[in-house]
């Protein structure tokens, strides 16, 4: 039947009309429909006055001789503390919530109430369990505000890549791990020097624990994302 629809002295000469192609296919239901993605609705800088104003997650992959291991971190863009981070063997939505309830624990831990009151947003990438229903939805429950970097432009979730970046130049790719065990000890103290130790010029060159500790109010810091 379509090749019937196509018929013409062009398609007796293999030649098809791209546009008479789609309208038959629309015809007999053999379009695909395409998802269109909505571009994030800010300007892509991301600015902060305070800590848990802005998080930011992502997913990063490590090699070890037992198989590989995913690593899912949250960051404070204000404070540039890992707030919550979580291990697996696979990147799933599961995985990635554990890491934002670590986060939820860290910094709200007693105080839900609060966490809803300062509805910090969350930066994050188009992965499908960022963008997953069941991820969204939590978001909503905790009252914690997806802002998704806009289409192209990953460099916007900057912050936690440096952060990924940092640990994967100085700890991960200088060592091969015989186990994920092995894995997550060396990386775990590598994010505990990161946290007390490393300082930060966004931060007045004080290590993320010791800016929280000399300025608990607020203070103001802007970092392009």
């Amino acid at each position: 039947m379509v090749r019937r629809r196509l018929g013409g002295s062009g398609a007796a000469r293999g030649v098809v009309n791209r546009k008479r192609v789609r309208r038959v296919m629309a015809e007999h239901g053999l379009l695909v429909p395409q998802r269109r993605i909505p571009r994030g609705e800010h300007t892509g800088r991301i600015e902060t006055s305070r800590s848990d104003e802005v998080w930011a997650t992502d997913l990063t992959k490590i090699a070890t001789r037992e198989g590989c291991l995913w690593l899912v971190g949250v960051i404070d863009c204000h404070d540039r503390d890992l707030i919550g981070h979580r291990y697996g063997t696979s990147a799933d939505t599961t995985l990635c919530l554990g890491a934002l309830h670590d986060a939820v624990w860290e910094r709200f831990p007693d105080a839900l109430d609060d966490l809803t009151d300062l509805a910090p947003q969350l930066s994050h990438d188009w992965g499908s369990q960022f963008t997953s229903r069941r991820y969204a939805d939590e978001l909503s429950t905790l009252g914690v505000r997806s802002r998704p970097t806009m289409i192209g432009s990953p460099e916007q979730n900057e912050i936690i890549e440096r952060f990924f970046g940092s640990m994967k130049d100085e700890e991960v790719w200088t060592t091969e791990y015989e186990t994920r065990a092995e894995a997550i000890e060396a990386i775990n103290a590598w994010i505990a020097d990161y946290r007390t130790e490393r300082p930060h010029q966004s931060l007045g060159y004080l290590s993320p624990a010791e800016y929280r500790a000399a300025a608990p109010g607020p203070t103001c810091a802007t970092q392009a994302a």
